[in-house]
């Protein structure tokens, strides 16, 4: 799986389900409210399986991804401050930057020294 799938998945996911909640509040009961609840609920519930895979996966051994620039394999981490990122040996550390951190860029360690 592409790194850049994955994380712009979880960044869309995010704003979905803050869009689906705010609708829910204001939609009557009846037929499209159920409707939007179920399909808010299976697009959550399908991301937070494949997630919840990934961290059993990450339990055992370092979880790789295809860098979205150079098609190389790198290992995937995350932690509160940088949300999701990626270790890539040719172009570096890859994490979210910019406004709610929702570009890719790349910073290569060898090009800093």
């Amino acid at each position: 799986m592409r790194f850049s799938f994955w994380f712009y998945l979880c960044k869309s996911v995010t704003v979905l389900f803050i869009v689906f909640f705010c609708l829910l509040i204001f939609l009557a009961e009846g037929f499209w409210k159920n409707l939007l609840i179920d399909i808010a609920l299976s697009i959550i519930l399908t991301v937070c399986f494949i997630g919840m895979v990934m961290a059993f996966v990450m339990l055992f051994r370092p979880l790789k991804m295809k860098c979205p620039f150079c098609n190389e394999y790198g290992e995937v981490g995350g932690d509160k401050a940088e949300g999701i990122y990626m270790i890539c040996d040719n172009c570096g550390k890859i994490k979210g930057t910019g406004f709610f951190k929702t570009k890719l860029s790349c910073t290569n360690e060898d090009d800093a020294q």
